[in-house]
Protein backbone atom coordinates (compact mmCIF):
# COMPACT_ATOMS: atom_id res chain seq x y z
CA UNK A 1 0.00 0.00 0.00
CA UNK A 2 1.16 3.80 -0.85
CA UNK A 3 2.08 5.39 1.91
CA UNK A 4 0.86 8.71 2.46
CA UNK A 5 2.86 11.82 1.55
CA UNK A 6 2.82 13.79 4.63
CA UNK A 7 4.11 10.64 6.19
CA UNK A 8 6.49 9.71 3.72
CA UNK A 9 8.20 12.62 3.26
CA UNK A 10 8.88 13.23 7.30
CA UNK A 11 11.76 15.45 8.50
CA UNK A 12 14.08 12.92 10.04
CA UNK A 13 16.79 15.44 10.19
CA UNK A 14 17.17 19.25 10.64
CA UNK A 15 18.36 20.13 7.63
CA UNK A 16 14.48 18.46 6.31
CA UNK A 17 12.72 21.21 8.63
CA UNK A 18 11.51 23.76 6.57
CA UNK A 19 10.54 27.26 6.87
CA UNK A 20 11.64 27.41 10.33
CA UNK A 21 14.96 28.77 9.97
CA UNK A 22 15.38 31.18 12.93
CA UNK A 23 14.68 27.86 15.33
CA UNK A 24 17.00 24.88 14.05
CA UNK A 25 20.37 26.92 14.75
CA UNK A 26 19.46 27.39 18.01
CA UNK A 27 18.96 23.68 18.83
CA UNK A 28 21.66 22.78 16.79
CA UNK A 29 23.71 25.05 19.41
CA UNK A 30 22.57 24.00 22.42
CA UNK A 31 23.53 20.22 21.56
CA UNK A 32 26.75 21.61 20.55
CA UNK A 33 27.72 23.07 23.47
CA UNK A 34 25.69 21.12 25.93
CA UNK A 35 23.46 24.14 27.04
CA UNK A 36 20.45 22.05 27.21
CA UNK A 37 17.19 23.49 29.08
CA UNK A 38 15.49 20.86 31.11
CA UNK A 39 11.71 21.90 29.33
CA UNK A 40 11.02 23.06 26.12
CA UNK A 41 7.58 24.30 24.53
CA UNK A 42 7.34 24.54 20.79
CA UNK A 43 4.33 26.70 19.47
CA UNK A 44 2.67 27.13 16.59
CA UNK A 45 -0.29 26.58 13.78
CA UNK A 46 -0.70 22.70 12.54
CA UNK A 47 1.47 21.17 10.08
CA UNK A 48 4.90 23.32 10.58
CA UNK A 49 6.56 21.08 11.61
CA UNK A 50 6.68 21.04 15.76
CA UNK A 51 6.20 17.58 16.73
CA UNK A 52 8.69 16.54 13.60
CA UNK A 53 11.22 18.76 15.18
CA UNK A 54 11.02 17.55 18.61
CA UNK A 55 11.42 13.69 17.66
CA UNK A 56 14.51 15.17 15.48
CA UNK A 57 15.54 16.92 18.99
CA UNK A 58 15.10 14.02 21.04
CA UNK A 59 17.37 11.71 18.84
CA UNK A 60 20.16 14.13 18.34
CA UNK A 61 20.59 14.54 22.36
CA UNK A 62 20.59 10.50 22.39
CA UNK A 63 23.01 10.16 19.12
CA UNK A 64 20.22 8.64 17.16
CA UNK A 65 18.89 6.17 19.91
CA UNK A 66 14.81 6.25 20.20
CA UNK A 67 14.64 3.87 23.13
CA UNK A 68 14.47 6.46 25.46
CA UNK A 69 11.90 8.69 23.57
CA UNK A 70 8.87 8.67 25.31
CA UNK A 71 5.65 10.47 22.84
CA UNK A 72 1.95 11.43 24.56
CA UNK A 73 -0.67 12.66 23.31
CA UNK A 74 -2.40 14.86 25.86
CA UNK A 75 -5.20 15.40 24.02
CA UNK A 76 -6.20 11.37 25.06
CA UNK A 77 -4.03 11.50 28.07
CA UNK A 78 -5.22 14.56 29.68
CA UNK A 79 -6.48 12.93 33.38
CA UNK A 80 -4.80 13.69 36.45
CA UNK A 81 -3.95 10.05 36.47
CA UNK A 82 -1.83 9.99 33.36
CA UNK A 83 0.56 12.59 34.37
CA UNK A 84 0.90 10.70 37.62
CA UNK A 85 1.87 7.38 35.78
CA UNK A 86 4.74 9.50 33.89
CA UNK A 87 5.95 11.47 37.09
CA UNK A 88 6.30 7.84 38.97
CA UNK A 89 8.58 6.81 36.10
CA UNK A 90 10.86 9.60 36.02
CA UNK A 91 13.32 8.20 38.47
CA UNK A 92 13.73 5.06 36.43
CA UNK A 93 17.32 5.92 34.51
CA UNK A 94 17.27 5.98 30.38
CA UNK A 95 17.94 2.60 28.83
CA UNK A 96 20.60 3.22 26.04
CA UNK A 97 20.77 7.55 25.65
CA UNK A 98 22.34 10.11 28.20
CA UNK A 99 17.89 11.42 28.41
CA UNK A 100 14.97 10.15 28.49
CA UNK A 101 13.18 12.63 26.70
CA UNK A 102 9.25 12.58 27.42
CA UNK A 103 7.21 14.07 23.86
CA UNK A 104 3.77 16.13 24.79
CA UNK A 105 1.95 16.70 21.99
CA UNK A 106 -1.05 19.34 22.20
CA UNK A 107 -0.20 19.43 25.75
CA UNK A 108 -2.85 22.75 26.02
CA UNK A 109 -5.27 19.96 26.02
CA UNK A 110 -4.28 18.50 29.76
CA UNK A 111 -6.76 19.36 32.40
CA UNK A 112 -6.32 21.90 35.13
CA UNK A 113 -5.84 19.06 37.63
CA UNK A 114 -3.28 17.31 35.12
CA UNK A 115 -1.48 20.24 34.96
CA UNK A 116 -1.24 21.33 38.49
CA UNK A 117 0.39 17.55 38.81
CA UNK A 118 3.11 18.21 36.65
CA UNK A 119 4.11 21.39 37.55
CA UNK A 120 6.53 19.93 40.14
CA UNK A 121 8.23 17.33 37.61
CA UNK A 122 8.20 20.24 35.18
CA UNK A 123 10.00 22.69 37.57
CA UNK A 124 12.47 20.45 39.21
CA UNK A 125 13.03 16.96 37.28
CA UNK A 126 15.72 14.44 37.46
CA UNK A 127 18.84 15.61 35.54
CA UNK A 128 18.49 12.88 33.13
CA UNK A 129 14.95 13.70 32.11
CA UNK A 130 13.64 16.43 29.62
CA UNK A 131 10.29 17.72 28.64
CA UNK A 132 9.31 18.89 24.97
CA UNK A 133 6.07 20.24 24.78
CA UNK A 134 3.97 21.12 21.37
CA UNK A 135 1.06 23.00 20.90
CA UNK A 136 -1.04 25.04 18.63
CA UNK A 137 -2.82 26.99 21.34
CA UNK A 138 0.08 28.11 24.06
CA UNK A 139 -2.82 30.85 25.19
CA UNK A 140 -4.36 28.27 26.92
CA UNK A 141 -1.68 27.18 28.89
CA UNK A 142 -1.32 27.70 32.46
CA UNK A 143 1.79 30.68 33.31
CA UNK A 144 2.54 28.72 35.42
CA UNK A 145 3.87 26.03 32.82
CA UNK A 146 5.00 28.71 30.15
CA UNK A 147 7.50 30.29 32.62
CA UNK A 148 9.31 26.98 33.42
CA UNK A 149 9.84 26.17 29.48
CA UNK A 150 12.20 27.53 27.01
CA UNK A 151 9.69 28.35 24.40
CA UNK A 152 10.02 28.17 20.55
CA UNK A 153 7.56 30.26 18.08
CA UNK A 154 7.18 28.03 14.88
CA UNK A 155 5.94 30.38 11.91
CA UNK A 156 3.77 29.56 9.20
CA UNK A 157 5.52 28.44 5.97
CA UNK A 158 5.40 30.93 3.70
CA UNK A 159 3.54 29.54 -0.23
CA UNK A 160 7.61 30.15 -2.18
CA UNK A 161 8.81 27.59 0.48
CA UNK A 162 5.62 25.12 0.52
CA UNK A 163 5.62 24.82 -3.74
CA UNK A 164 9.46 24.56 -3.50
CA UNK A 165 8.90 21.52 -1.15
CA UNK A 166 6.30 20.34 -3.33
CA UNK A 167 8.29 20.56 -6.57
CA UNK A 168 10.90 18.47 -5.16
CA UNK A 169 8.63 15.82 -3.76
CA UNK A 170 6.97 15.42 -7.62
CA UNK A 171 10.09 15.20 -9.39
CA UNK A 172 11.10 12.50 -6.84
CA UNK A 173 7.88 10.94 -7.18
CA UNK A 174 7.60 11.62 -11.32
CA UNK A 175 4.67 13.58 -11.74
CA UNK A 176 3.52 15.76 -14.17
CA UNK A 177 2.29 19.04 -12.46
CA UNK A 178 0.30 22.61 -13.91
CA UNK A 179 2.01 25.08 -11.58
CA UNK A 180 -1.17 26.68 -11.14
CA UNK A 181 -1.95 24.00 -9.46
CA UNK A 182 1.23 24.55 -6.81
CA UNK A 183 0.16 27.72 -5.68
CA UNK A 184 -3.32 27.00 -5.08
CA UNK A 185 -2.38 23.78 -2.72
CA UNK A 186 -0.19 26.49 -1.41
CA UNK A 187 -2.96 29.06 -0.99
CA UNK A 188 -4.84 26.78 0.52
CA UNK A 189 -2.67 25.10 2.96
CA UNK A 190 -2.51 28.37 4.87
CA UNK A 191 1.22 27.93 6.05
CA UNK A 192 1.23 24.29 6.90
CA UNK A 193 3.15 21.84 5.18
CA UNK A 194 1.39 18.75 6.42
CA UNK A 195 -1.70 19.90 5.09
CA UNK A 196 0.00 21.00 1.52
CA UNK A 197 0.97 17.05 1.19
CA UNK A 198 -2.42 16.04 2.49
CA UNK A 199 -4.04 18.21 -0.38
CA UNK A 200 -1.66 17.19 -3.00
CA UNK A 201 -2.39 13.17 -2.06
CA UNK A 202 -5.66 13.97 -2.87
CA UNK A 203 -4.75 16.05 -6.18
CA UNK A 204 -2.92 13.03 -7.08
CA UNK A 205 -5.94 10.18 -5.99
CA UNK A 206 -7.80 12.71 -8.03
CA UNK A 207 -6.26 12.02 -11.54
CA UNK A 208 -4.25 14.46 -13.61
CA UNK A 209 -2.24 17.73 -11.45
CA UNK A 210 -4.40 20.05 -13.65
CA UNK A 211 -5.99 23.19 -12.84
CA UNK A 212 -9.83 21.71 -13.72
CA UNK A 213 -9.10 18.45 -11.79
CA UNK A 214 -7.65 19.71 -9.08
CA UNK A 215 -10.02 22.55 -8.66
CA UNK A 216 -12.98 19.74 -8.44
CA UNK A 217 -10.68 17.53 -6.40
CA UNK A 218 -10.46 20.08 -3.82
CA UNK A 219 -13.69 21.60 -3.77
CA UNK A 220 -12.54 25.00 -4.63
CA UNK A 221 -13.21 27.73 -7.02
CA UNK A 222 -12.16 28.04 -10.43
CA UNK A 223 -9.55 30.41 -10.27
CA UNK A 224 -10.52 32.39 -13.55
CA UNK A 225 -13.85 32.06 -12.51
CA UNK A 226 -13.61 33.56 -9.12
CA UNK A 227 -12.19 36.41 -10.90
CA UNK A 228 -14.49 37.01 -13.59
CA UNK A 229 -16.91 36.96 -10.25
CA UNK A 230 -14.88 39.78 -8.39
CA UNK A 231 -14.92 41.79 -11.79
CA UNK A 232 -18.27 41.37 -11.96
CA UNK A 233 -18.64 42.65 -8.34
CA UNK A 234 -16.44 45.72 -8.27
CA UNK A 235 -17.99 46.74 -11.67
CA UNK A 236 -21.34 46.09 -10.23
CA UNK A 237 -22.42 44.11 -13.06
CA UNK A 238 -25.45 42.02 -11.52
CA UNK A 239 -26.22 40.09 -14.56
CA UNK A 240 -23.55 38.98 -14.99
CA UNK A 241 -22.60 37.79 -10.91
CA UNK A 242 -25.49 35.91 -11.43
CA UNK A 243 -25.03 33.74 -13.72
CA UNK A 244 -21.52 33.23 -12.13
CA UNK A 245 -22.82 32.50 -9.28
CA UNK A 246 -24.96 29.58 -11.16
CA UNK A 247 -22.45 27.94 -12.77
CA UNK A 248 -20.45 28.13 -9.63
CA UNK A 249 -23.58 26.32 -7.63
CA UNK A 250 -23.80 23.89 -10.32
CA UNK A 251 -20.01 23.38 -10.56
CA UNK A 252 -20.25 21.83 -6.36
CA UNK A 253 -18.76 24.52 -4.71
CA UNK A 254 -19.86 25.51 -1.23
CA UNK A 255 -20.94 29.11 -0.56
CA UNK A 256 -18.72 28.99 2.25
CA UNK A 257 -15.79 27.78 0.32
CA UNK A 258 -16.40 30.20 -2.32
CA UNK A 259 -16.66 33.07 0.00
CA UNK A 260 -13.33 31.84 1.36
CA UNK A 261 -11.56 31.67 -1.32
CA UNK A 262 -12.83 35.41 -2.13
CA UNK A 263 -11.25 36.37 0.99
CA UNK A 264 -7.80 34.79 0.34
CA UNK A 265 -7.74 36.33 -3.00
CA UNK A 266 -8.76 39.95 -2.05
CA UNK A 267 -6.39 39.59 0.76
CA UNK A 268 -3.59 38.91 -1.71
CA UNK A 269 -4.43 41.64 -3.65
CA UNK A 270 -3.80 43.96 -0.91
CA UNK A 271 -0.57 41.90 -0.31
CA UNK A 272 0.48 42.97 -3.74
CA UNK A 273 -0.36 46.15 -3.74
CA UNK A 274 2.14 46.97 -1.57
CA UNK A 275 4.48 45.18 -3.07
CA UNK A 276 5.19 42.01 -0.96
CA UNK A 277 6.26 39.26 -3.30
CA UNK A 278 3.18 36.64 -4.12
CA UNK A 279 3.25 33.91 -6.53
CA UNK A 280 -0.74 34.40 -6.97
CA UNK A 281 -1.28 35.36 -10.64
CA UNK A 282 -4.91 35.55 -9.73
CA UNK A 283 -4.32 37.84 -7.30
CA UNK A 284 -2.07 39.63 -9.84
CA UNK A 285 -4.40 39.39 -12.61
CA UNK A 286 -7.26 41.43 -9.93
CA UNK A 287 -4.54 44.40 -9.23
CA UNK A 288 -5.33 45.91 -12.60
CA UNK A 289 -8.93 46.56 -12.00
CA UNK A 290 -9.00 47.02 -8.41
CA UNK A 291 -7.47 49.07 -5.85
CA UNK A 292 -5.87 48.94 -1.94
CA UNK A 293 -8.58 50.78 -0.88
CA UNK A 294 -11.68 49.15 -2.63
CA UNK A 295 -10.13 45.62 -1.68
CA UNK A 296 -9.73 46.19 2.10
CA UNK A 297 -13.56 47.10 1.87
CA UNK A 298 -14.79 44.31 -0.03
CA UNK A 299 -12.00 41.97 2.55
CA UNK A 300 -13.73 43.95 5.46
CA UNK A 301 -17.63 43.02 3.93
CA UNK A 302 -17.40 39.52 2.90
CA UNK A 303 -15.66 38.47 6.66
CA UNK A 304 -18.53 40.24 7.76
CA UNK A 305 -20.73 38.06 5.32
CA UNK A 306 -18.63 35.06 6.31
CA UNK A 307 -19.32 34.97 10.41
CA UNK A 308 -22.87 35.72 9.26
CA UNK A 309 -23.32 32.36 7.02
CA UNK A 310 -22.00 30.08 9.85
CA UNK A 311 -25.57 30.71 11.29
CA UNK A 312 -27.55 30.50 7.89
CA UNK A 313 -29.44 27.57 6.87
CA UNK A 314 -29.82 28.90 3.37
CA UNK A 315 -25.68 29.75 3.06
CA UNK A 316 -25.83 30.03 -0.85
CA UNK A 317 -29.17 32.50 -1.12
CA UNK A 318 -27.53 33.86 1.94
CA UNK A 319 -24.67 34.98 -0.25
CA UNK A 320 -26.08 35.72 -2.92
CA UNK A 321 -28.31 38.51 -1.15
CA UNK A 322 -25.09 39.81 -0.04
CA UNK A 323 -23.54 39.99 -2.75
CA UNK A 324 -26.26 41.77 -4.85
CA UNK A 325 -26.65 44.86 -1.99
CA UNK A 326 -22.45 44.57 -2.15
CA UNK A 327 -22.62 44.75 -6.10
CA UNK A 328 -24.97 47.74 -5.68
CA UNK A 329 -22.74 49.90 -3.45
CA UNK A 330 -20.97 52.51 -5.73
CA UNK A 331 -17.07 52.28 -4.78
CA UNK A 332 -16.84 55.82 -4.45
CA UNK A 333 -19.20 56.27 -1.60
CA UNK A 334 -16.94 53.74 0.25
CA UNK A 335 -14.80 56.32 2.14
CA UNK A 336 -18.19 58.76 2.39
CA UNK A 337 -20.10 55.86 4.38
CA UNK A 338 -17.55 54.69 6.33
CA UNK A 339 -16.73 58.77 7.26
CA UNK A 340 -20.28 58.78 7.61
CA UNK A 341 -21.72 56.02 10.04
CA UNK A 342 -19.77 57.48 13.20
CA UNK A 343 -21.17 61.21 12.75
CA UNK A 344 -24.81 59.37 12.85
CA UNK A 345 -24.23 57.75 15.95
CA UNK A 346 -22.62 60.86 17.32
CA UNK A 347 -25.86 62.84 16.45
CA UNK A 348 -28.11 60.01 17.45
CA UNK A 349 -26.26 60.33 20.96
CA UNK A 350 -26.71 64.07 21.07
CA UNK A 351 -30.12 64.23 20.11
CA UNK A 352 -31.59 61.44 22.70
CA UNK A 353 -29.44 64.04 25.52
CA UNK A 354 -31.53 66.66 23.93
CA UNK A 355 -34.87 65.14 23.92
CA UNK A 356 -34.00 63.41 28.14
CA UNK A 357 -33.04 67.38 28.84
CA UNK A 358 -36.28 68.37 27.23
CA UNK A 359 -38.53 66.33 28.56
CA UNK A 360 -36.84 67.27 31.97
CA UNK A 361 -37.54 70.48 31.61
CA UNK A 362 -41.13 70.11 30.30
CA UNK A 363 -41.43 68.31 33.72
CA UNK A 364 -40.07 71.31 35.64
CA UNK A 365 -42.35 73.32 33.78
CA UNK A 366 -45.66 70.82 33.90
CA UNK A 367 -44.54 71.02 37.96
CA UNK A 368 -45.00 74.64 38.00
CA UNK A 369 -48.01 75.48 36.39
CA UNK A 370 -49.79 72.41 38.38
CA UNK A 371 -48.59 74.43 41.78
CA UNK A 372 -50.33 77.77 40.25
CA UNK A 373 -47.18 79.61 39.44
CA UNK A 374 -48.02 80.40 36.18
CA UNK A 375 -45.35 80.02 33.49
CA UNK A 376 -41.67 80.62 34.79
CA UNK A 377 -39.20 81.59 32.77
CA UNK A 378 -36.70 79.35 35.38
CA UNK A 379 -38.98 76.74 34.81
CA UNK A 380 -37.60 76.35 31.50
CA UNK A 381 -34.24 77.38 30.83
CA UNK A 382 -33.81 79.53 27.61
CA UNK A 383 -33.76 77.05 24.49
CA UNK A 384 -30.07 76.16 23.08
CA UNK A 385 -29.33 77.80 20.29
CA UNK A 386 -29.63 74.90 17.61
CA UNK A 387 -29.20 75.15 13.73
CA UNK A 388 -32.67 75.79 13.11
CA UNK A 389 -32.94 79.13 15.51
CA UNK A 390 -29.51 80.33 14.98
CA UNK A 391 -30.34 80.34 11.64
CA UNK A 392 -33.15 82.79 12.57
CA UNK A 393 -31.56 84.49 14.42
CA UNK A 394 -28.48 85.14 12.02
CA UNK A 395 -30.98 86.42 9.55
CA UNK A 396 -32.34 88.91 11.71
CA UNK A 397 -29.10 90.44 11.89
CA UNK A 398 -28.27 93.57 9.83
CA UNK A 399 -25.90 93.33 7.18
CA UNK A 400 -25.80 89.26 7.56
CA UNK A 401 -25.81 87.92 3.97
CA UNK A 402 -25.96 84.35 3.85
CA UNK A 403 -28.40 81.92 5.32
CA UNK A 404 -26.06 80.94 8.54
CA UNK A 405 -23.44 82.58 10.17
CA UNK A 406 -20.83 81.61 12.77
CA UNK A 407 -19.81 85.66 13.95
CA UNK A 408 -21.99 87.89 14.67
CA UNK A 409 -19.72 90.80 13.76
CA UNK A 410 -18.06 88.96 10.77
CA UNK A 411 -16.56 91.58 8.37
CA UNK A 412 -18.12 91.73 5.01
CA UNK A 413 -15.63 92.06 2.33
CA UNK A 414 -16.29 92.46 -1.07
CA UNK A 415 -16.14 90.21 -3.27
CA UNK A 416 -14.25 90.62 -6.68
CA UNK A 417 -15.17 89.88 -10.36
CA UNK A 418 -13.39 87.02 -11.15
CA UNK A 419 -14.08 87.11 -14.73
CA UNK A 420 -11.30 90.27 -14.79
CA UNK A 421 -8.54 88.05 -13.22
CA UNK A 422 -5.67 88.73 -15.97
CA UNK A 423 -3.81 86.16 -14.74
CA UNK A 424 -5.26 82.37 -13.81
CA UNK A 425 -1.68 79.96 -13.21
CA UNK A 426 -1.06 79.82 -9.62
CA UNK A 427 1.19 82.07 -8.04
CA UNK A 428 3.08 82.35 -4.61
CA UNK A 429 0.69 84.52 -2.49
CA UNK A 430 -2.08 81.84 -3.52
CA UNK A 431 -0.12 79.01 -3.01
CA UNK A 432 0.20 80.36 1.06
CA UNK A 433 -3.21 81.04 0.88
CA UNK A 434 -4.69 77.73 -0.36
CA UNK A 435 -1.57 76.37 2.39
CA UNK A 436 -2.50 78.47 5.05
CA UNK A 437 -6.56 77.09 4.19
CA UNK A 438 -5.22 73.59 4.87
CA UNK A 439 -4.21 74.40 8.04
CA UNK A 440 -7.51 75.74 9.30
CA UNK A 441 -9.17 72.59 8.40
CA UNK A 442 -9.12 70.61 11.39
CA UNK A 443 -10.94 73.92 13.10
CA UNK A 444 -13.66 74.04 10.20
CA UNK A 445 -13.90 70.48 11.35
CA UNK A 446 -14.88 71.07 15.13
CA UNK A 447 -16.90 74.23 14.44
CA UNK A 448 -19.26 72.09 11.94
CA UNK A 449 -19.51 69.37 14.47
CA UNK A 450 -20.43 72.07 16.94
CA UNK A 451 -23.38 73.13 15.37
CA UNK A 452 -23.79 69.36 14.73
CA UNK A 453 -22.68 69.21 10.36
CA UNK A 454 -19.89 66.84 10.95
CA UNK A 455 -21.36 64.89 7.70
CA UNK A 456 -20.70 68.39 5.64
CA UNK A 457 -17.15 67.50 6.68
CA UNK A 458 -17.18 63.91 5.94
CA UNK A 459 -17.92 64.61 2.16
CA UNK A 460 -15.37 67.59 2.02
CA UNK A 461 -12.92 65.43 3.29
CA UNK A 462 -12.82 63.27 0.32
CA UNK A 463 -11.86 66.85 -1.65
CA UNK A 464 -9.17 69.51 -1.89
CA UNK A 465 -9.07 73.35 -2.05
CA UNK A 466 -6.72 74.12 -5.11
CA UNK A 467 -7.32 77.81 -5.72
CA UNK A 468 -8.60 80.56 -4.35
CA UNK A 469 -9.20 83.61 -6.07
CA UNK A 470 -10.29 87.10 -4.44
CA UNK A 471 -12.24 85.36 -1.41
CA UNK A 472 -13.59 82.73 -3.91
CA UNK A 473 -12.27 78.96 -2.76
CA UNK A 474 -12.44 76.33 -5.40
CA UNK A 475 -12.75 72.46 -3.55
CA UNK A 476 -12.20 69.87 -6.40
CA UNK A 477 -13.04 66.28 -5.92
CA UNK A 478 -10.55 64.41 -7.96
CA UNK A 479 -9.96 60.81 -9.50
CA UNK A 480 -12.25 58.59 -7.87
CA UNK A 481 -14.18 60.52 -5.47
CA UNK A 482 -15.54 62.81 -8.16
CA UNK A 483 -19.16 61.01 -7.65
CA UNK A 484 -19.10 62.10 -4.71
CA UNK A 485 -19.83 65.91 -5.91
CA UNK A 486 -23.37 65.40 -5.84
CA UNK A 487 -23.23 64.21 -2.47
CA UNK A 488 -21.84 67.26 -1.20
CA UNK A 489 -24.25 69.70 -3.20
CA UNK A 490 -26.91 68.07 -1.27
CA UNK A 491 -25.64 69.36 1.89
CA UNK A 492 -26.35 72.77 1.22
CA UNK A 493 -22.47 73.64 2.23
CA UNK A 494 -22.47 77.21 1.34
CA UNK A 495 -24.76 78.25 4.21
CA UNK A 496 -22.58 76.39 6.84
CA UNK A 497 -19.02 76.15 5.67
CA UNK A 498 -18.55 80.01 4.08
CA UNK A 499 -19.01 81.78 7.29
CA UNK A 500 -16.99 79.36 8.85
CA UNK A 501 -14.30 79.88 7.03
CA UNK A 502 -15.14 83.84 6.63
CA UNK A 503 -14.55 83.66 9.84
CA UNK A 504 -11.26 81.83 10.44
CA UNK A 505 -9.99 83.93 7.53
CA UNK A 506 -10.98 87.32 8.54
CA UNK A 507 -12.51 87.83 4.87
CA UNK A 508 -15.73 87.28 3.35
CA UNK A 509 -15.57 84.00 1.77
CA UNK A 510 -17.34 81.88 -1.38
CA UNK A 511 -16.56 78.41 -1.56
CA UNK A 512 -17.42 76.41 -4.89
CA UNK A 513 -17.34 72.38 -5.63
CA UNK A 514 -15.85 70.99 -8.78
CA UNK A 515 -14.44 67.98 -10.07
CA UNK A 516 -10.38 68.06 -11.16
CA UNK A 517 -11.87 67.70 -14.55
CA UNK A 518 -13.93 70.89 -14.66
CA UNK A 519 -11.49 72.82 -13.14
CA UNK A 520 -8.66 71.75 -15.73
CA UNK A 521 -11.64 72.71 -18.56
CA UNK A 522 -12.12 76.34 -17.39
CA UNK A 523 -10.40 78.88 -19.95
CA UNK A 524 -10.02 82.64 -19.41
CA UNK A 525 -13.33 83.58 -21.01
CA UNK A 526 -14.88 80.53 -19.12
CA UNK A 527 -15.12 82.03 -15.23
CA UNK A 528 -18.11 83.77 -15.40
CA UNK A 529 -19.86 80.89 -17.24
CA UNK A 530 -18.98 78.46 -14.08
CA UNK A 531 -20.11 81.71 -11.61
CA UNK A 532 -23.49 81.13 -13.49
CA UNK A 533 -23.48 77.00 -13.18
CA UNK A 534 -22.31 77.48 -9.38
CA UNK A 535 -25.74 80.42 -9.08
CA UNK A 536 -27.82 77.52 -10.83
CA UNK A 537 -26.79 74.75 -8.55
CA UNK A 538 -26.86 77.26 -5.16
CA UNK A 539 -29.91 79.33 -5.92
CA UNK A 540 -30.31 79.99 -1.96
CA UNK A 541 -26.92 81.71 -2.04
CA UNK A 542 -26.02 85.19 -3.61
CA UNK A 543 -23.39 85.44 -4.90
CA UNK A 544 -22.36 89.45 -5.16
CA UNK A 545 -19.39 90.86 -7.35
CA UNK A 546 -17.99 94.26 -7.06
CA UNK A 547 -14.71 95.63 -9.00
Amino acid sequence: MRQVLYRAYRPQRFEDVVGQEHIIPILKNQIKTDNLGHAYLFAGPRGTGKTSTARIFAKELNNGSEADIIELDAASHNKVEDIREIVERLTLAPFEGKYKIYILDEVHMLSNAAANAFLKSLEEPPPHVIFIMATTEPNKLPQTILSRAQRFDFAKITPEVIIRKLKEILAEEGIAYDPQVLELIAQKSDGGLRDALSLLDKAIAYGALEMEQVTSALGSSDQDRLLALLRSIVDRDISEMLRLLSDIRLAGIEAKVLLFDLIELLRDVILLHYEVALSNVTAKRATEFISDKNAAYLLEELSKIASQLKFSEKPDIRLLSELVILANTPMTSVEFIRQLSPFIKETVALQNAEIAELRQKLAALEQSMANGAGYSQNAVDKAENTVDNYNSSTNDKPGTENDFSTAADQPIHPKPDITKEENRKIDEPERKKIAHLQSLLPELKQKLRDIRRLNIYSVLELAKPARYVKGHIFFVFEGENRGMLSVMISTKPNQYVDPILSELLDEKITTHYVTDKELSEIKEDEWQSLIDEIKEVFPDVELVFES
